[in-house]
């Protein structure tokens, strides 16, 4: 099993110290996982949209 910790606690110091934390497609799900979008709206790819709550982000369906 690969450990995926020091990628997210990277992520995670990488988006508390930066002005603007965007991604792109499935990218908010490594955003969210990395608790970097709790309490936020965001959103993703259609198809893995229901995944973003398990991380606890507010899925937002932009249009």
């Amino acid at each position: 099993m690969i450990d995926h910790a020091p990628a997210f606690d990277w992520v995670r110091e990488a988006g508390q110290s930066s002005e603007w934390v965007t991604s792109v497609c499935t990218g908010a799900l490594v955003l969210s996982a990395a608790g970097l979008l709790q309490g936020y709206k965001a959103t993703t790819h259609w198809a893995c949209t229901d995944l973003l709550s398990l991380f606890g982000a507010d899925y937002n369906h932009l249009y």
